[in-house]
């Protein structure tokens, strides 16, 4: 995995850059994936000491179906003077559709104080799996949502419709290259095949999908084929 970076309970600024404007497609047990296609670990610091000084244990972890707006953190950890009974806590907030929603809740004690404290995330682009069971159809593709893109339209279906529109309006002129301004269109139409797990590929640090498995092209030649076709 390329361009790995670890923030920890310090990293407010940063983590609030990684939030805001994203949402989350896919959660696991300790992992959150964003829209930008970044994978998000969460653990616990581990002290190391028998003692269970320093320890904190991820104890929440929620998903966030709207846009993230804003990120606020309760940072309360035990005092040092240890005591097992002593809890304290780390908590990142977010705020999505006017809601207040416990992203991330890390418990636990500092203890004496020797053995550290807090959490740590750490950021990775997302690498999908071919988890289409059964194989996706063309009809699936074409209904895929889309990011804001140069076409302007919001599904796939969307798009090729949008492209072919362009080639009769254009003719000989039409631009192969730069159909709606930019070149690298396609991926545009391969990224959420990524994001839906549909064919394999991975995301860079900043969201731009840096690599896609060939099963890609056929199932947006599928899709192109599923438009010509008539609906019932």
């Amino acid at each position: 995995m390329t361009n790995e970076r670890v923030y920890n309970q310090n990293d407010k600024a940063d983590i609030q850059a990684l939030l805001i404007g994203r949402k989350v497609v896919k959660i696991g047990e300790d992992t959150l994936v964003l829209d930008s296609g970044l994978r998000l670990t969460f653990a616990g610091h581990e002290g190391g000491c028998s003692c269970s000084a320093g320890d904190y244990d991820l104890t929440e972890l929620n998903g966030v179906d709207n846009i993230i707006t804003a990120v606020d953190f309760d940072d309360s950890p035990a005092g040092d003077d240890y005591d097992e009974s002593a809890q304290g806590h780390y908590k990142i907030f977010v705020f999505a559709d006017n809601q207040r929603i416990n992203l991330a809740t890390f418990s636990g004690s500092d203890g004496n104080g020797y053995y550290g404290t807090g959490y740590a995330i750490t950021v990775a682009p997302e690498v999908y799996a071919n988890a289409a069971e059964p194989a996706a159809t063309a009809r699936q593709v074409l209904d895929l949502a889309l990011p804001d893109n140069d076409s302007g339209t919001d599904t796939v279906r969307g798009y090729l419709t949008a492209l072919l529109a362009l080639v009769w309006e254009h003719e000989q002129g039409f631009n192969g290259k730069r159909p709606f301004g930019n070149s690298g269109w396609q991926d545009d139409l391969y990224a959420p095949l990524v994001r839906a797990g549909l064919v394999e590929g991975s995301f860079d640090e900043d969201g731009h999908l840096e690599a896609v498995d060939a099963a890609a092209e056929q199932l947006i030649q599928a899709a192109i084929d599923e438009l010509g076709k008539a609906t019932a």
